[in-house]
Order: structure tokens, then C-alpha cells, then sequence
């Protein structure tokens, strides 16, 4: 079934080096197999950590559940998951957790864990590794569609950085993710007002040159650059770039954009 949160549940009925697929249980039963990444696991409500064979999860730096950094999810294992969409809109599951077997019969929806916050979903992206980032394209999404995240600057300015990594930079699978981004409401409304605001303080020109990597990067990968022409605040970066220079920002005195 699922609960008012969204939260449903599941069986492992295959796993794959980095991904694996469930089928769903309770009310929702169905024997179609959904998709889940490795990266869109994020800890479990059971103290068996699992045979060390099967889909490997190793939590972000810092992060455990129920003491265990490392844990495997096994074929017939049971989770509780939210249903999602991929970046090309296929059903997905995220927010995957292993759960005690048979949990899902005893009501346990109704005290089980709710769908990770804003702050919490943000948190787990920005403390990822790039790699892990490139297989968590579905999280990535739903952070930049978040009302919370077009509601702060900050957020946007954490999001530039990401893409701006140059293990991101240089990985041809990052291009769905400079997708979402330039397809993002955040990027098409609060880029620009953002980047003018960074025109002037210390660290602006830090910000500047990330974001000159990450819209470069947006053109370079998209199907037709020309039609982005007009789309994207590059006069306002220039702007923005040419007072940071003769205020002296931190980026600017290091001899400003570097040739990376």
C-alpha cells in the first residue's frame, strides 16, 4: 500500500552491479519491475546488515543506518520506497529503504519513515561523490523542482558549485544533469538577479567563474546551442564579472578564470 506520505512498498527481485528492481507489495501489489539505483538507497530499518553478495550501498561520508556504513540489499529482501520519475519521466523508485521482513503487513506505514525533507534530500546530493551524483539524476531532479529550492539563492549557488566540479565537467555522462538544470525554473528565473548580486564582496568572483563552467557547460552539451541564444545571463555574468574585477574579488587578484 502507500501512506499519506507516498511511501509504498516493495521486494528486491533482481540487482545489478550499481542498480537493481523491486516489484510492488500490499495494496499497490504488481508484478511490473521498478527501477532503483543504487545512489537512491538511503539506509534501512533492519539490524541485518545482509549476505555480502547482491546490490552493495555504501552511505555518503559521514552518514549511517542503524550503525552500518555498508550494507547489501538481496533478492526477496523487502523496502519501503517513493515512487518518482526519471529525467527522461520512467517510473523510478528513490528514497529506498531496507525494512524488516513482513514489516509492510503489520501497519508499520503508519510509523514509518516519512519522505526526507527538502534539507535533508539537498544535503545527501551535495554530500555525495561526483560519481555517485551521476547515477542520482531522479534526486537531483527533484531538489531543483523543489519550491524550497527556487525559494533560496543559496541553494542555487550550492547546485552551480556541483556542476561546476571538474570530475563533472569532464564526465560525458553528467549530461543529463546539465539538462535538468538549464530545463530548471530556478536557472530560468533566479540565475540572473543571482549572478547581479554577486557582482561585488570577497568570495564573488569564486561564484562568477563557477558559473561561467556550468553555462558553458549547458551550451557545449546541448543538441542545438543556438537556441539558446538570448536564453541564458550571459551578459549579466559579463557585467557582473567585469565590476568584480575592479573591485578585487578573491577569483579576480588569483589572475581571474583559470584555463580549466
Amino acid at each position: 500500500g502507500q501512506d499519506d506520505d507516498g511511501l509504498m512498498w516493495g521486494r528486491i527481485v533482481s540487482t545489478k552491479e550499481r542498480f537493481g528492481f523491486l516489484t510492488r507489495l500490499g495494496n499497490a501489489a504488481s508484478d511490473t519491475p521498478l527501477f532503483f539505483r543504487a545512489a537512491d538507497v538511503v539506509g534501512m530499518n533492519s539490524n541485518d546488515p545482509g549476505l555480502a553478495r547482491g546490490l552493495e550501498i555504501t552511505l555518503p561520508h559521514g552518514r549511517n543506518s542503524n550503525g552500518f556504513k555498508t550494507f547489501w540489499l538481496n533478492v526477496d529482501d523487502e523496502v519501503s520506497f517513493v515512487e518518482s520519475k526519471d529525467h527522461r519521466g520512467d517510473p523510478c523508485a528513490v528514497e529506498v529503504r531496507k525494512e524488516r521482513k513482513g514489516a509492510w503487513r503489520s501497519g508499520r506505514q503508519k510509523t514509518g519513515p516519512k519522505k526526507d525533507s527538502f534539507r535533508d534530500q539537498l544535503k545527501r546530493l551535495l554530500d555525495m561523490e561526483p560519481e555517485q551524483v551521476l547515477h542520482n539524476a531522479s534526486l537531483f531532479k527533484e531538489v531543483l523542482e523543489s519550491q524550497e529550492f527556487r525559494d533560496g539563492a543559496t541553494h542555487l549557488q550550492s547546485i552551480v558549485s556541483l556542476l561546476a566540479a571538474k570530475e563533472l565537467v569532464e564526465d560525458d555522462r553528467a549530461d543529463p544533469l546539465y539538462r535538468i538544470f538549464l530545463d530548471s525554473t530556478a536557472m530560468q528565473t533566479t540565475l540572473r538577479t543571482t549572478i547581479i548580486k554577486h557582482s561585488s564582496g570577497k568570495h564573488s568572483g569564486d561564484f562568477l567563474e563557477e558559473c561561467l563552467r556550468c553555462l558553458n557547460e549547458c551550451v557545449l552539451r546541448h543538441p542545438s546551442p543556438q537556441d539558446l541564444r538570448g536564453h541564458l545571463p550571459l551578459i549579466e555574468l559579463v557585467d557582473a564579472w567585469e565590476t568584480s574585477v575592479q573591485e578585487g574579488s578573491s577569483a579576480t587578484k588569483k589572475g581571474g578564470v583559470s584555463e580549466d
